[in-house]
């Protein structure tokens, strides 16, 4: 089925009509403007988000251990750790 085709089209139309479809998109726009993103995003309503930057320090918090053999720590297991700690997990 090539996009563009008759059955591709049939398929876009009768999901369309079943459907109602929503998608967010995060996009970065490029240094020193964005009029062309603008121009292609002017159908679509849509806003721009700033993000929240802040920082803490944490003391007296147990940690996973990590040492240079890469072994000590699994990957999942840290990234688990980190979520916990940003959701104020345990206090």
């Amino acid at each position: 089925m090539a996009p563009g085709g008759r059955g591709h089209q049939r398929l876009v139309t009768g999901l369309r009509s079943r459907l109602q479809l929503k998608t967010d998109f995060l996009l970065s726009r490029p240094p020193g403007g964005g009029a062309s993103l603008h121009a292609l995003l002017s159908r679509y309503d849509w806003s721009e988000h700033k993000p929240e930057i802040r920082s803490r320090t944490l003391t007296d918090l147990p940690g996973p251990l990590l040492t240079s053999d890469l072994q000590s720590c699994d990957p999942h297991r840290l990234l688990e750790w980190l979520g916990a700690v940003d959701a104020h997990v345990g206090w």
